[in-house]
């Protein structure tokens, strides 16, 4: 059995161990492995007892990781692949900040819990290219010289582009910029956005005057300013009213913004910064190109108009925000050309912030497990991406169960269940491991043992294999007692369940058993594996040997022992239990039932090696063949006549046991009779070699006779008294020719 550190230490998810090498199972490198690292990092923060945001980190940078290592030149299977895992980091950030964060129950709850998402956001946005800010190059150009010459030519020509280039110059004369300077401007105004979009206030305000252009960052400075009544230490928000002084200029800066944001004749992007500094979501939207910008411009005016409104106090400007449903389904609209994994993550990703996790649990059970297509953000049809999907899902649950944040249900079992199906047909080998790590996290001890027999089932390995499974089993903590009774009722024989004894075949066969019935006897093996369910598998391997004797298929009873170690049963009648008086009749029965067997392995090769009888002559050679011959036969009738008697004088099967499926008299009746026409033979076609046995083979007829014995009523229910007369006959025939002849 693996131990806790030795299961780290081995490598067993990531590089299959022991039970991969004797598989011969070959791990690849490929991102296929990454069920296996993620698999080891679960079960790695299970033992340690792990952080549980260190747990979401590790998820987050090992997506982030693999996602690094394709390369966009190769196909786009591996670049939708890429995405997904990209997606999947991002997500992965998303919950450790929700979900693993300190809330004090006060009013600011709802403040806190829209800074996170903001900060996500601002977090996740892709990140902006370094660039050096040249002074010359930013600064606004001035009056062309071809304007110059048009207002010498015609003075009363009215210019549309500005005059006098002061900072104030495009607002105070509504006239717009020379291309050029436009241009420049967009530039400015676009950078500046874009560092306000990603929290980066600081970097703007060093642009601005890097840049030679310290007006743009009055309003940046103006935010830093009248923010500084929030603290966020120790992932506690704290904010503090403003004197009455202090709200007048906020408010004044608020003010300020906002008229910026709405002139018309500024720049877009200069709109849109100053209309995210004061919480105007209106005017922030238009600069919004993607799903993540629009949902950091709803979160971003959620934030700045609570954060107002707790600090100065009533001012009620959260009403225009609308609710969380209709911020994410305006930002779905932005989603038009996105490929199919950040569809599908943005909607995983509005679930999870608006905290409506059944929800999201039964879309996802609907789309993965029943393939119903209500959601078409869910639609995968790629069998590698709907692998992902189900991994990170599985995952998902597994982690908001683990910090009691949702609740386990059948849907989310089904999902996790239909995760471990991936693996259970997967090509690259057994991944034990990883189906008994997932089948520990399901539900119920029931579900467990269900799912883990399931993938364990129709395991053709060797015995040293099939114990290495069920120690991999034990190792995650399974009920292995259970696992096992249900493998032995998924594989034992469907006879066991259904014999009716007039089906019985009254025909004794010995020929090679198929493999499909092998495999069902193969099923009495797991009960093996566990010294609690030792004795079941002597109740079971006897009532399956009594099945196929029923059936006359000697083979197939005979493979029955062969998967039956004699220690079980020495360690059974040592044990001191309950039905211990069963167990040894039982145990008895099937010492006899393997006397049974083996005498009628006997008498085939008896019979045959009767054929073969050499014809006796003069020559050396043939009376040395001769001999041989007869020395052989000799020794076989003899071994073969002693198992014989002792198996018909042992009672065997004679009393009958109402618990048995099968009754004694319908054995007795099938092999009793045949046993004894077969001693009969033997006895009377070695008369020459073994002398009396001719005398013995007429002493049979006081041996079906007794009473104790019984064996004239199971030739009477067998219908076949009259074969036995003919051969005492026989006897008696051949006794007075001898008697004659002397």
């Amino acid at each position: 059995m693996f131990s806790d550190d030795a299961a780290s230490q081995s490598g067993i998810y990531s590089k299959p161990g022991e039970l991969a090498n004797t598989m011969n199972v070959q791990e690849s490198e490929s991102l296929e492995d990454i069920d296996s690292e993620f698999a080891e990092i679960l079960d790695s923060a299970d033992r340690i007892l792990e952080d549980k945001k260190t747990l979401c980190r590790k998820f987050g940078d090992l997506s982030q990781e693999r996602a690094s290592q394709l390369s966009e030149s190769i196909p786009s299977q591996s670049i939708e692949t890429a995405s997904f895992l990209r997606n999947e980091s991002k997500t992965w950030d998303l919950i450790s900040s929700l979900f693993n964060r300190q809330t004090d129950n006060d009013d600011n709850v709802a403040l806190q819990e829209h800074l996170r998402v903001l900060r996500w956001l601002q977090d996740t946005a892709p990140k902006l290219q370094p660039t050096t800010y040249d002074k010359k190059e930013w600064k606004r150009s001035g009056v062309s010289s071809f304007e110059q010459r048009s207002r010498k030519i015609n003075a009363s020509m009215k210019t549309q582009t500005m005059m006098e280039i002061d900072d104030d110059g495009p607002q105070r004369q509504k006239r717009r910029l020379q291309p050029q300077g436009s241009d420049s401007n967009r530039q400015i105004t676009k950078s500046l956005f874009n560092f306000v979009r990603r929290g980066q206030i600081k970097e703007a305000i060093k642009m601005c005057e890097l840049c030679d252009e310290p007006w743009q960052s009055a309003g940046l400075y103006g935010y830093l300013e009248h923010n500084q009544g929030m603290t966020d230490g120790d992932g506690v928000l704290r904010v503090k009213s403003l004197s009455s002084l202090e709200a007048t200029a906020r408010n004044l800066w608020r003010t300020s913004c906002s008229q910026i944001a709405k002139d018309s004749n500024a720049d877009l992007y200069e709109r849109a910064t100053y209309a995210a500094l004061c919480g105007d979501v209106e005017n922030t939207l238009p600069a919004c190109s993607t799903w993540e910008d629009t949902v950091w411009a709803y979160y971003n005016a959620l934030v700045e108009n609570l954060l107002h409104d707790i600090m100065v106090s009533g001012s009620g400007s959260t009403n225009d925000i609308p609710p969380e449903e209709i911020i994410f389904s305006s930002a779905q609209r932005k989603d038009n050309n996105a490929d199919r994994p950040t569809r599908c993550f943005h909607y995983c990703q509005a679930m999870i912030i608006t905290n409506r996790l059944d929800e999201l649990v039964d879309a996802l059970h609907n789309a993965l497990v029943l393939k119903k297509t209500a959601n078409e953000l869910l639609i995968i049809t790629d069998n590698n991406l709907r692998h992902h999907l189900l991994r990170f899902v599985t995952l998902l649950i597994l982690y908001l169960s683990s910090i009691s944040a949702y609740t386990p249900t059948a849907e989310s079992d089904a999902i996790i269940c239909e995760y471990i199906k991936c693996h259970s047909q997967s090509d690259n080998g057994l991944k034990a491991q990883i189906v008994a790590l997932y089948c520990s996290k399901l539900s119920s001890a029931e579900k467990q043992a269900h799912t883990y027999s399931t993938y364990l089932q129709h395991f053709d390995g060797d015995r040293g294999e099939r114990e290495l499974l069920i120690e991999v089993g034990q190792h995650h903590q399974l009920d292995v007692h259970r696992i096992l009774w249900n493998l032995y009722q998924k594989e034992a024989p469907t006879k066991l369940k259904q014999y009716s004894p007039s089906t019985t075949t009254r025909h004794i066969k010995s020929e090679p058993v198929d493999p499909s019935v092998v495999r069902q006897i193969r099923s009495i093996e797991w009960l093996t594996f566990d010294e609690r369910l030792h004795p079941e598998a002597i109740i079971q391997s006897n009532a399956m040997i009594r099945c196929f004797l029923a059936d006359g298929n000697i083979s197939a009873a005979q493979t029955v022992f062969a998967y039956l170690p004699s220690s079980i049963i020495s360690s059974i009648l040592n044990e001191q239990t309950d039905d211990k008086r069963d167990l040894n009749h039982i145990v008895a029965e099937m010492k006899l039932d393997d006397v049974l067997i083996e005498t009628c392995g006997l008498f085939s090769l008896w019979s045959n090696l009767h054929t073969k009888r050499p014809t006796e002559t003069d020559s050396l050679e043939g009376l040395r063949a001769y001999q041989e011959w007869a020395s052989q036969f000799e020794q076989l009738s003899f071994t073969l006549i002693s198992k014989l008697q002792h198996l018909l004088r042992s009672r065997w099967c004679l009393n009958d046991n109402p618990g048995q499926m099968i009754p004694n008299a319908v054995l007795r009746q099938m092999y009793i009779p045949e046993l004894v026409l077969n001693l009969h033979q033997v006895l009377f076609e070695t008369q020459e070699l073994l002398p009396g046995n001719l005398e013995k083979s007429l002493g049979i007829s006081d041996m079906v006779a007794s009473d104790e014995l019984g064996i004239n009523l199971d030739f009477v229910r067998a219908h076949r008294m009259g074969e036995l007369v003919h051969r005492i006959q026989q006897s008696s025939i051949k006794m007075l020719q001898l008697q004659q002849q002397s």
